[in-house]
């Protein structure tokens, strides 16, 4: 063999060498497009191509790998590498979010601020004035009957109203509405049955409306002082 023929056959095998570690290089591209099924039928194409070619590689004569590598090569550079490049650098779609529901807005001050003229932090003597003669009295707490759907208790702390609560019995008992109460429209959970409590830290306490479910539903609602951190 010539020095030109030697020449020649280092100059393709070291080629080969090149083309493989090229194929090394752009094997993770392929890989990642071909997890997307609307190009797969493509770059399996291309990968069978290069199979082929380096097989006729391996069996053809030192002068016709040069034709072999073109074909590899335009397989690489002209099929693979450009989308492979583009599909690297486009951007991520963002994934459609379904609209976050709004949530009901309550108002900014109570509107539910006393019941019969008492309100919490009332001295016992003007809440007991307000509201007559208990059906039970006590140093602690006083249990109100008004009617056979409305009645209320009323707790003291240090001489002072801490809570007012009230229940309405029936669907007739003229109970307020959410609405007239917290300022927005509560909508019933899965077993029929309401509930909200609503902080005001500015007035000094918190209302909460609640309604069980059934045909003779229950309305409570609260009004309880807001503890200081000292007490």
């Amino acid at each position: 063999m010539t020095f030109g023929a030697v020449t020649f056959s280092l100059l393709v095998q070291g080629l080969t060498i090149s083309l493989l570690m090229t194929l090394l290089k752009i094997g993770a591209l392929i890989d990642r497009v071909l997890e997307r099924p609307a190009e797969s039928g493509r770059y399996l194409f291309a990968r069978e191509t290069i199979l082929k070619e380096v097989k006729q590689m391996l069996h053809t004569s030192s002068e016709n790998r040069l034709l072999v590598l073109a074909g590899l090569l335009f397989v690489i550079f002209v099929w693979l590498v450009p989308d492979a490049l583009a599909q690297e650098q486009s951007p991520t779609p963002t994934p459609a979010t379904s609209p976050t529901p709004a949530m009901p807005q309550q108002a900014a001050e109570p509107l539910y601020t006393n019941y019969r003229g008492v309100s919490v932090g009332m001295s016992v003597e003007e809440a007991r004035e307000k509201l007559g003669a208990p059906k039970s009295k006590g140093k602690q707490q006083d249990f109100f009957v008004f009617s056979k759907t409305e009645s209320a208790q009323v707790v003291y702390l240090d001489g002072k109203v801490r809570t007012v609560s009230v229940d309405y019995v029936g669907a007739d008992s003229g109970a307020p509405t959410p609405m007239e109460v917290l300022g927005v429209e509560l909508a019933p959970k899965k077993n029929g049955t309401i509930y909200k409590l609503v902080r005001y830290p500015d007035a000094g306490f918190w209302v909460a409306y609640s309604r069980t479910a059934g045909k003779k539903p229950i309305v409570s609602i609260t009004m309880r002082r807001i503890r200081s951190p000292s007490r």
